[in-house]
């Protein structure tokens, strides 16, 4: 059984990673700046940065934190 991914907020507190979240704001952020909501591209970056997430830190007890994420995002929309 996988364990489940964590992520620690901007508040300090510990929740599950819901990799469904980035999917949303990526379409957000697609309609704001671009008209679409791109939902098959923002699919790929929500795959892109859970895989990413899995290579940094699947075998650590690091859990990653909303910026640490956000920088995934980020380097994932750059390529």
């Amino acid at each position: 059984m996988a364990l489940e991914k964590k992520l620690k907020k901007r508040n300090g507190e510990i929740v599950d990673f819901e990799p469904e979240k980035i999917g949303i704001a990526v379409q957000k952020a697609f309609a704001a700046t671009l008209g679409e909501a791109h939902e098959a591209d923002a699919k790929d970056i929500m795959r892109v940065v859970s895989d990413s997430l899995d290579l940094q830190y699947g075998n650590t007890a690091f859990i990653p934190s909303v910026e640490d994420i956000q920088d995934l995002v980020e380097t994932a929309l750059m390529v």
